[in-house]
């Protein structure tokens, strides 16, 4: 017990990258507001989101965050030593649960090493965001079930892929589709001019990857346009971690006029700016359903490195990147991927849908359905939905230890 009477609930809550930063620091704000008669404690792994939920970090979340095979073997010996400071930390503190933020290959081996270690076992692990074991890695799931209390998942068809080996799951939404109105279907003023907007990822390698190619696509346009009398006004949105590089970036090709505006990005269903677009250019990720909330048409691009691109075109069971298209099974959003992912194919696929409106609003009204399942069918926030049962799940563990 605190002086105040309340009970101290802690938590251990580990989130690896930019998104996972948003969703915990989400589910962290939820959580509290619940339970507003105890007092909780939050410390393990997060980004500026989750620091003001009150997260006492223990290392900086950019030091999980990376992408594709090669860059994990460069950086094993730094994520072997985030993996041990983690374990170590939660076996001398004792939290009453330890949850997860999607990245599960740091996730689940983390779990694993606490799970085996008989000072942390006990320990209930609850994870955020079901790895896509419909995809590739099917063996997750089984795993998932050995090592964890429980599962909640962003999207409605995951619970039966754990569930069938005995992992308590639950939906509870998608947060970047929220509301009543799943999409606004927009009408542009022909007066105003358009907006592009390029959306170059949430981690520095892929910022690296993908920019070069967006800036010289977005060249193209602009002299292809020129050419024709049009106009359209450049936007990049940076998400958080990544401001810097982009800038440097940006300013290195020495084309001020390239580039409008650049725009921080606060979090998924904060992007009001998003609402002024047109089209956009955007890297694979959770980005791509805040863009059809706010009615943009778009481009979908991922390019990584030629190892990684090896293996994944070996082991992925699925035909696209794009969960809306993955839920249509079909290519209502178009898709550059790996070797197609070039700056003369981005500038083609965007150039029908920059010229021609009936070209954005039938791909806004393929996708409207198809967001409309990824809310959960209480009502309330994903974040109230997924804290509700997070809490549920802990009243069926042991009493919280009282300090």
């Amino acid at each position: 017990m605190t002086r105040t009477g309340k009970k101290t609930y802690r938590f251990f809550i580990v989130a690896g990258e930019a998104s996972g930063d948003i969703l915990g620091a989400g589910l962290m704000a939820a959580m509290k507001e619940q339970r507003r008669d105890v007092r909780l404690v939050f410390e393990g792994v997060g980004g500026r989101h989750m620091c003001r939920q009150g997260l006492k970090p223990l290392f900086d979340m950019g030091l999980l965050s990376v992408m594709g095979y090669s860059q994990v073997l460069w950086r094993l010996p730094t994520l072997i030593a985030c993996l041990r400071r983690c374990v170590v930390h939660v076996a001398h503190g004792q939290p009453d649960m330890v949850i997860t933020v999607d990245s599960p290959s740091f996730a689940m081996r983390f779990v694993s090493r606490l799970k085996k270690n008989k000072e942390t076992a006990s320990i209930p692990c609850i994870h955020y965001v079901a790895p896509t074991v419909w995809a590739w890695k099917a063996g997750r799931a089984q795993d998932m079930a050995r090592l964890y209390q429980g599962l909640l998942t962003l999207l409605p068809f995951e619970p039966p892929y754990f569930e069938c080996y005995g992992l308590p799951t639950y939906f509870a939404g998608h947060p970047s589709v929220v509301g009543t109105e799943v999409i606004r279907c927009r009408r542009r003023d022909d007066k105003r001019i358009m907006r592009l907007c390029l959306c170059p990822g949430s981690r520095p390698s892929e910022v690296r990857h993908h920019l070069p190619l967006m800036l010289e696509a977005v060249s193209l346009l602009k002299r292809r346009c020129l050419a024709e009398g049009v106009t359209f006004e450049t936007w990049i949105v940076m998400a958080q971690g990544v401001e810097a590089r982009i800038r440097s970036m940006v300013e290195g090709r020495g084309e001020p006029s390239l580039i409008d505006r650049l725009w921080a990005r606060e979090g998924a269903g904060k992007e009001e700016g998003f609402e002024g677009m047109d089209v956009a250019l955007a890297v694979s990720g959770t980005v791509s359903l805040d863009l059809a909330v706010k009615g943009v048409a778009m481009v979908i691009i991922y390019k990584i490195d030629r190892l990684t691109a090896w293996i994944v075109k070996r082991c992925v069971r699925v035909r696209y990147a794009t969960l809306v298209n993955l839920m249509a099974e079909s290519m209502l959003i178009p898709e550059l991927l790996f070797d197609a992912c070039t700056a003369v194919k981005m500038a083609e696929t965007l150039y029908p849908l920059m010229m021609e409106k009936d070209a954005r609003e039938q791909q806004q009204k393929a996708v409207a359905p198809f967001l409309r399942q990824l809310r959960c069918q209480d009502g309330h926030h994903p974040f109230t939905t997924a804290a509700t049962q997070l809490w549920r799940w802990l009243a069926h563990q042991p009493s919280p230890k009282a300090l």
